[in-house]
């Protein structure tokens, strides 16, 4: 006699499972049987990081037995697998990977005698403090059930919670931000002249020409109003505070800087274009870092495009240049009742100003109202020959402060002698006519000059001085009401 097989069971032993069977005479026969089942379970969970590539054993978890009393007790440690795999591309033979992996502990295996039975596991992830990284305060309990099927099989049915609420699929989400900022440099020359603090302004834009707006400190969106800088008194021009963040990492952005023609009277303004490529670089530790690549672009006048000159990384330099300038003096000489002959020759005296002026030459021309333009050129801006054919100044000399225009009667070729032998005889003929065509500025260093004879000064305390050439006889006036012609 044979037992046909079951599913789970195993027979043990068979007694007189073999025999002949007699009148009014019964056999026995013993099948020993033992039944069987089993089950294995893997606890897993997934592992998701927001921002950034997930790489494996990036990050670790624990596995702990939960008894009736809430005790934990570390049963597994492990750490994240490879990222899911998205797509794999034939050509390139590469594959594109999710920012998810899987998380298992190895396998639990049930018997028989669990079934009936419900353990309490709980998952946790370990805060290993990667730099960048928020790490999720998620933990998961496991709660597993194992039934038999009756056939030799066993179900261990796993239910995953969270605060008491059961989910699904069980994840922990990371988050990697990182920020960075970028400063872009050029530098400010100015021909021709000195170039001060905040003389000049630039401006920034993107590679389609649009304006780069600041950004809100408080609610991060971008403002109306754009970045812009100005130069420092060695000629740097900087813009500070672009800032990037984790969205930007492998992008790369173009910005380019333009000077703003301000019209300033007397400058010519660069028009080029200062180009700066800048890759955003992830160092994986929370901070950004940049690839900058600067390139000059000149405006070809012929086609209206810009093109870039030099190589790559020279220096980005704006260069603006004054423009010739000029010298404009005018002397008003008129006649009155007194019959001063208005061909008198006056003298001006010019100090020029600039960047190692003393070993340039200055090109000028000089010319007289009514009359023909006389031209030459000058070593240092020191002498300044007359035009023959016109009353002109024959001499140029150094003085801290320009002459005003001043209408000065000429002189009475008839004037008595006693009158010109004195200053007083000078002052009581010219009057006060003479003394209210006389300007200067406090503080200045004053004017002097020769008329017919006597030379009259301004001092830096407002007093004017007249005398004789040659003589010591002066007549000093003050400004008693500091109000200035005197009076």
């Amino acid at each position: 006699m044979t037992e046909a097989e079951k599913a789970g069971f195993t027979q043990e032993s068979a007694t007189d499972a073999s025999g002949t069977a007699y009148p009014n005479k019964p056999a026995e026969v013993l099948f020993v049987n033992t039944y069987s089942a089993s089950v294995q379970y893997y606890p897993t969970v997934k592992k998701t990081l927001e921002n950034r590539k997930l790489t494996r054993y990036q990050f670790q978890f624990k596995l702990f037995e939960v008894d009736e009393q809430g005790n934990e007790t570390l049963l597994k440690t492990t750490s994240n697998g490879n990222p899911e795999v998205v797509e794999y591309d034939d050509d390139t033979n590469t594959t594109v990977t999710s920012s998810t992996a899987t998380v298992t502990f190895g396998s639990f295996t049930y018997t028989v005698e669990d079934v009936g039975k419900t353990y309490h596991y709980r998952v946790k992830e370990t805060n290993t403090e990667k730099p960048g990284i928020t790490y999720t305060d998620t933990v998961y309990d496991v709660f597993v059930t194992v039934t038999d099927n009756g056939d030799g099989t066993l179900t261990a049915t796993p239910v995953y919670k969270s605060k008491d609420e059961t989910i699904n699929d069980p994840v922990f989400v990371n988050k990697y931000d990182a920020e960075g900022e970028i400063t872009l440099k050029a530098w400010k020359e100015l021909k021709g002249g000195d170039l001060a603090k905040d003389m000049f302004t630039f401006e920034l834009f993107d590679d389609k020409g649009n304006p780069v707006y600041k950004t809100d400190p408080e609610t991060g969106e971008p403002t109306q109003e754009q970045v812009t800088a100005k130069n420092t008194a060695d000629g740097t021009v900087v813009f500070e505070g672009l800032k990037f963040d984790e969205t930007d990492i492998g992008k790369t952005y173009t910005y380019v800087i333009k000077e703003k023609n301000e019209g300033s009277n007397g400058v010519t303004y660069d028009t080029s274009e200062k180009r700066y490529i800048v890759a955003v670089v992830d160092n994986g530790d929370g901070t950004l870092s940049f690839d900058t690549i600067i390139r000059n672009y000149e405006l070809n006048e012929e086609t209206g495009e810009y093109e870039q000159v030099g190589e790559d990384n020279d220096v980005p330099l704006f260069t603006n240049t004054m423009k010739p300038g000029s010298l404009s003096v005018t002397k008003k000489v008129t006649s009155d009742s007194s019959g001063y002959d208005p061909k008198t020759e006056f003298k001006f005296k010019v100090k020029l100003i600039g960047e190692d002026i003393e070993d340039q030459k200055i090109h000028y021309h000089i010319t007289k109202a009514g009359a023909s333009t006389s031209g030459g050129t000058s070593d240092g801006g020191n002498d300044v020959p007359a035009d023959d054919s016109d009353a002109v100044p024959s001499q140029a000399e150094q003085m801290d402060v320009p002459a005003e225009t001043n209408d000065v009667p000429a002189t009475d070729e008839t004037e008595d002698a006693e009158n010109e032998d004195t200053a007083a005889g000078f002052f009581e003929k010219l009057g006060n006519t003479f003394f209210n065509k006389v300007y200067a500025e406090p503080g200045d260093i004053a004017p002097e000059s020769t008329f017919q004879g006597i030379s009259w000064r301004i001092t830096s305390e407002g007093v004017l001085i007249i005398g004789k050439d040659g003589t010591t006889q002066t007549m000093t006036y003050t400004n008693n009401n500091r109000q200035w012609p005197w009076r």
